[in-house]
């Protein structure tokens, strides 16, 4: 089953500039190696249109393999046909049990903290995303800053990287881990089936970068996720038009239920006055 992107952009309250971008091809927006089989792979387009999926394989090196040519497992992402823009494509093992509602269930999703796994593009004959390092087994996994670890853990792409890391990209290791990637948490599939999409941004002052706003599967309740405590929400339409003003309180969810289909801006105030702006998608 193929999921909406709910958040599409992010603006700030300032005078700083935003501008959205596309991803060059298709890339893998998260990881999840997680207890048992519970093992997850996302992949995003945000190509600006829609992509056949009949050109593209997940392929997967397992302990060290450097035989580009012969990958230890493959998946093709055929049966799931066209993957639109801003949507995003979930393949999970087929015992996998923590995400109700994978595009692709197949028994060679699977691999552990030291294989490498792959996006490869048929018509042109490469690896246009790499996570990991093929032909390299680090042990048990690769790691970078602290809380960064393949193993035991969900990675989710930060929404700056606009195109996949190449073979050259990890060559000599997971040298892109650092940068592109960001730690969540052992079996947190939460953030399965959506990708904040690709922004480029300058940070206002004392506004935290960490802020996500989106629907709920039910679409019912907007979530609020931040480190700082928000004052307040405001949603508009895209006219400008104030539809809700509500508190966010301790919970950070706000009724939607009653919003119509479509694309809302959702502004948060925080206690120092600071506030920031994301348009979200309400199925």
């Amino acid at each position: 089953m193929l999921k909406h992107i709910f958040l599409l952009t992010v603006v700030f309250l300032s005078a700083t500039p935003l501008f959205a971008q596309n991803t060059d091809d298709l890339i893998i927006s998260e990881y999840i190696e997680g207890s048992s089989y519970n093992k997850y792979i996302e992949v995003y387009n945000g190509t600006g249109e829609a992509v056949d999926l009949a050109n593209y394989e997940i392929h997967i090196f397992s302990n060290g393999n450097e035989d580009i040519n012969n990958p230890s497992l493959e998946v093709a992402l055929a049966e799931a046909n066209i993957l639109a823009d801003e949507e995003t494509l979930v393949l999970g093992h087929t015992s996998a049990e923590l995400y109700d509602s994978p595009g692709i269930e197949h028994g060679n999703i699977n691999f552990n903290g030291d294989d490498a796994v792959t996006l490869f593009k048929i018509s042109t004959e490469t690896y246009i995303d790499v996570f990991g390092c093929i032909g390299q087994d680090p042990g048990d996994a690769w790691t970078a800053g602290g809380d960064l670890t393949t193993k035991d853990m969900t990675l989710r792409r930060k929404n700056t990287i606009t195109t996949g890391a190449t073979i050259e990209d990890n060559q000599a290791g997971f040298n892109t881990l650092e940068t592109e990637w960001t730690a969540i948490a052992k079996d947190d599939v939460s953030g399965l089936g959506t990708h904040s999409g690709t922004v480029t941004y300058a940070l206002a002052p004392d506004v935290s970068d960490n802020l996500h706003v989106y629907p709920d599967k039910t679409s019912n309740q907007l979530i609020v996720e931040s480190p700082q405590k928000p004052e307040e929400i405001r949603i508009c339409n895209l006219t400008g038009k104030l539809i809700i003003l509500e508190k966010v309180g301790d919970t950070r969810r706000i009724n939607i239920s009653n919003l119509k289909p479509g694309i809302y801006i959702a502004t948060i105030l925080f206690e120092n006055g600071r506030g920031k702006s994301l348009k979200f998608r309400k199925k």
